[in-house]
């Protein structure tokens, strides 16, 4: 399982000798996923997106996003309201609706139905929605660019449902690599923001709450069973151990340690992580390091 900002990628330029791992890989049929905490397009276009900048056919089957799992979700929420959070709505309510929640409002539609919500904007009276003031959920599928009004509308909702609701969250990478020469803010900053506003309000955090990526359990669980049908599927035989490929200790390497079982981790240090303590089963330079030290520990 790979990650890929930071492993195969940084920014739009390829991680030397990732393509020619992944080609391996691929020639060999050995079973593999992206892992990612990105999110906010389809699967689809996330693989297109990727082949474009590797220079490799990615599979869309084998790529999980931060909000994969939530295709899960259908099972409880499916007839439900569920308030999403994030930016670019025209992607993500595709993406939601393709995972069978399709009754959906944004923060933006609901700042429409309620204007007062969030004064600071003016909304045109002529925009206001009828809503439901019921909800069932909340999904945040990535961090929003107006975070003031959205972080106040998170909190009503949640207060409305009397602090009962599930509110699930789809990364929560505090940080991530870019092509930037420092680590920049993700999906997470806006949830440690959600935390520190409601602690304050109530003096701990929401308790309702459910997180994808990694490190969460939730993800690995995800992709272990997406390998081992694979491996059912196409008679490989069994899964002997799964390798999460990463360069955050606190996320990539953390969650393969807690997962436990058939999960192993090795850390890169292309791109996140320069140096420190850590808990993976090996540590290497990039990608290529990592194949040659699985290869090594399979070749007998």
């Amino acid at each position: 399982a790979f990650d890929v900002d930071g492993v195969l990628l940084r920014g739009n330029v390829p991680v030397p000798g990732a393509a020619d791992v992944l080609r391996y890989l691929t020639e060999n049929e050995v079973p593999h996923v992206f892992m990612t905490n990105g999110g906010g397009s389809t699967e689809k276009a996330k693989a297109e997106s990727m082949s474009d900048k590797l220079g490799v056919d990615i599979d869309p089957g084998r790529i999980i996003l931060g909000h994969t799992p939530m295709r899960d979700l259908a099972e409880k929420h499916r007839d439900e309201q569920m308030l999403v959070v994030g930016k670019h709505y025209e992607k993500l309510l595709p993406i939601l609706h393709a995972y069978g929640l399709e009754n959906t409002v944004t923060t933006e539609e609901y700042h429409k139905g309620i204007p007062s919500c969030y004064p600071d904007i003016p909304v045109a009276s002529d925009e206001k929605l009828n809503l439901d003031s019921k909800f069932g959920g909340v999904c945040v599928m990535n961090d929003p660019l107006l975070w003031g009004r959205d972080l106040q509308i998170l909190y009503d909702v949640v207060a409305d449902s009397d602090h009962t609701i599930p509110v699930y969250t789809a990364c929560a990478d505090l940080l991530y690599a870019s092509d930037h020469p420092t680590p920049r803010f993700g999906n997470g900053a806006f949830r440690a923001a959600f935390d520190a506003l409601y602690h304050a309000c109530h003096g701990s955090v929401y308790a309702n709450q459910v997180l994808y990526g990694k490190p969460n359990g939730i993800s690995y669980d995800y992709v272990q069973k997406v390998l081992e049908t694979y491996e059912k599927e196409h008679k490989h035989g069994s899964v002997e151990a799964i390798y999460m490929i990463g360069d955050n200790p606190d996320t990539d390497v953390l969650g393969a340690v807690n997962a436990g079982g058939k999960w192993k981790a090795i850390l890169t240090q292309s791109g996140l992580f320069q140096g420190g303590s850590h808990q993976a089963d090996t540590l290497v330079l990039d990608v290529g390091e990592a194949l040659a030290y699985i290869r090594a520990q399979h070749s007998a």
